[in-house]
């Protein structure tokens, strides 16, 4: 299909009334931007460049 999917999330520590996520010491807040990383999975905070393959 052409897409990635990254599925998974033990690491995560999902706060749903405060809208917050902590994953590594790193806390995230809703409307936060990530980048994921689709062959590894690794995610970041804040936009990283993108590359796109075409098939």
């Amino acid at each position: 299909m052409g897409r990635t999917c990254v599925c998974g999330a033990e690491e995560l520590d999902i706060d749903v009334e405060a809208r917050t996520v902590q994953v590594n010491g790193t806390s995230l807040t809703e409307g936060d931007v990530v980048s994921i990383d689709g062959s590894t999975g690794e995610v970041f905070a804040g936009r990283l460049p993108s590359s796109r393959r075409r098939s």
